[in-house]
């Protein structure tokens, strides 16, 4: 038999495939292949000479001295043809990454075995040949997914003064609301969309741009979309921003000039080299004479954070200068714990780089909660940011603050929050009064204000009934101002004189097949929202 089993079969010949299971597997795969297509017009008849060979190709390959044969017979066969062309190609003692996987390709070899024949001959693998155009119309030329319609919402934005969903949802000035989790998010929209409860153009927009947030955030491919959207708005404003420098330098750009941008370029892609590549690019293809100084393509003394901050690491920091975070992060995997730059993406144990991002975000808005004293809130966004990165010193400072916080403030804060959330606003505010007496620095504009408008609707409502002699108009007005400050001074008082007629007809019907008792009743004949309840 002239043909070789390991090139037939198409397997790894060095070194070779040895497992017998995996022969038998190829082989079964082969012989599917070659009888589905036996009758194929162009190769039909070499498939049927494979087809008639698979006895010999069995017994060979069962043979561990046979396939010792059939792999150095390949290796012969392959490399032969193959050094030839590299020798050739390599004559300058080098050939790039991209002529590798050109070879590769056309040979029908892994871009591994071309590389470890070139190594064997001595030959470099250089870095591929820059594309320009390609990198300009990646990064800055094509536009993302759904680009026009996040541009369309800028309209609905722009009455907020605000440029992207992150800021208009941020309740505060909480950093990094683009790491948090997708239910974070949504949640936020949600409750935004609430406050937007009046009949004018302003909570249409908001309400608008609300549902818009719950879209994208949906999940985490969502989010992507709007973040790579977001990402190549701020490439073109850096990169166009590049340009006009040129322009008034009459089209160059010094070596001080590109570091900048390099360097706002660096805070994105949280990647120096390929910050370097695209502004290179850019000012290839936009014909602005731009070069690098050599020197600075690589410094070891330069580190990357994860935030995108470039750091001069030749004082011995440990720790990012802009956010304080550290450069060298341990794997918070407990069965890896192998130290890692900041800003890679995946540990080698397969954990995921931004999941720490995340939990940093959860971090803030924790920190955010305690400072509003909304504790409950706080715990479960450490749980969450625990879950995200176990172990996390940062995280467990910030667990110790919040139970620090509890206890000095007890169940003042938690009894305010109740009281809000069952519409006790004159309880919840003298709460607050009382932890404005212990925290003076402790302020919440948006609790002051929604505790305000209920309590003075409450006020305009409760006036109207004491004015009116009409029963109903006073049972109307007196259960609209409860419904807006359940605990109103003088509501329940009021409304207490003009109490409702007693219903009627009392039946009970009882049913054996769920052993209950069906209770029904004639309704009372006063008019007004009234309530029943069973005793």
């Amino acid at each position: 038999m002239n043909e070789n089993c390991y090139l037939l079969l198409e397997l790894d010949f060095d070194p070779p495939v040895e497992d017998q299971n995996v022969i038998d597997q190829r082989i079964e795969e082969k012989r599917k292949f070659w009888s589905i297509n036996s009758n194929d017009f162009k190769r039909g008849a070499e498939y049927k000479k494979y087809l008639d060979m698979l006895p010999e190709i069995k017994r060979i390959m069962c043979d561990p001295l046979e396939r010792k044969k059939q792999s150095e017979t390949a290796c012969n066969h392959v490399y032969t043809q193959l050094d030839k062309d590299l020798n050739i190609l390599g004559r300058s003692g080098e050939i790039t990454e991209d002529v590798v996987e050109k070879i590769a390709t056309v040979k029908k070899l892994s871009v591994d075995i071309v590389k470890k024949r070139a190594s064997a001959l001595g030959i470099k693998i250089g870095k591929k040949k820059a594309d320009f155009d390609s990198d300009y119309n990646k990064y800055y030329k094509n536009k993302p997914a759904k680009a026009d319609v996040f541009d369309g919402m800028k309209n609905f934005l722009n009455p907020f003064n605000k440029d992207n969903f992150y800021d208009f949802l941020n309740p505060g000035t909480i950093p990094n609301m683009d790491k948090l989790p997708c239910d974070k998010l949504t949640q936020f929209a949600k409750e935004k969309k609430e406050k937007f409860n009046k009949n004018d153009s302003n909570s249409s927009s908001g309400k608008k741009v609300c549902e818009a947030c719950e879209l994208t955030f949906k999940d985490e491919n969502s989010k992507t979309i709007y973040d790579e959207y977001l990402a190549w708005c701020k490439r073109r404003s850096i990169l166009d921003d590049a340009k006009r420098i040129a322009q008034m330098a009459g089209l160059e750009l010094s070596n001080a000039q590109g570091d900048i941008y390099i360097g706002q370029l660096t805070e994105l892609f949280k990647d120096r080299e390929l910050a370097k590549n695209v502004l290179i690019a850019f000012c290839k293809v936009e014909k602005i004479a731009y070069n690098l100084n050599p020197t600075q393509r690589n410094n070891e003394n330069i580190k990357v954070c994860r935030c995108g901050h470039i750091n001069d690491v030749s004082d011995g920091r440990a720790v990012c200068q802009n956010c304080g975070n550290e450069l060298i992060i341990k794997c918070p995997n407990p069965t890896c714990g192998v130290e890692n730059d900041a800003n890679i993406k995946v540990c080698k144990c397969g954990f995921k780089f931004e999941n720490i991002d995340k939990a940093l975000a959860l971090y803030d808005l924790a920190e955010y909660s305690i400072k509003k004293l909304d504790f409950e809130v706080a715990n479960v966004h450490l749980k969450d940011a625990e879950r995200y990165w176990p172990g996390s010193s940062k995280v467990k400072a910030i667990r110790e603050q919040l139970e620090e916080s509890k206890q000095r403030i007890g169940d003042i804060a938690v009894n305010m929050r109740k009281a809000v959330k069952e519409k006790l606003y004159y309880e919840a505010k003298e709460q607050y009064a009382t932890l404005q007496r212990s925290f003076p620095e402790f302020k919440e504009a948006d609790l002051e204000e929604e505790m305000s408008i209920a309590i003075e609707t409450a006020k305009s409502y409760y006036d109207i009934a004491r004015s009116v002699s009409n029963e109903t108009d006073i049972i109307e007005n007196c259960v609209k101002a409860h419904e807006n400050c359940c605990d109103y001074p003088g509501v329940r008082e009021l409304i207490s004189k003009y109490p409702p007629q007693m219903p009627t007809n009392l039946r009970i019907l009882p049913d054996g097949k769920t052993k209950t008792n069906i209770l029904s009743w004639d309704e009372s004949t006063s008019d007004g929202a009234i309530y029943y309840y069973i005793v």
